[in-house]
């Protein structure tokens, strides 16, 4: 069956539909890979507006820095008091 099968590939392929496929392929590929890391960037900085609102609230409170610092980190706690008026 090998002339079969190499004469059935040499009649039937298309090389611009093969183009066109491994392109839609490829744009696939990219497109989920950009929904993905929007997705995972989306939820990082949705988490660090609720730990800055957090923190505004706590020092709102008069809970001291060290307290605070249990919980969150320095760059968060100067973030938040960078940001306190907004």
């Amino acid at each position: 069956h090998t002339a079969e099968v190499r004469d059935m590939i040499l009649t039937e392929y298309n090389e611009e539909q093969h183009i066109k496929n491994e392109k839609n392929i490829s744009y696939d590929d990219g497109f989920n890979d950009g929904v993905e890391c929007g997705i995972k960037r989306g939820i990082s900085q949705g988490t660090q507006m609720a730990n800055t609102k957090a923190i505004k609230n706590m020092i709102k409170l008069n809970i001291p820095k060290d307290k605070i610092l249990e919980c969150y980190s320095e760059a968060e706690y100067n973030l938040a008091v960078d940001n306190i008026n907004d």
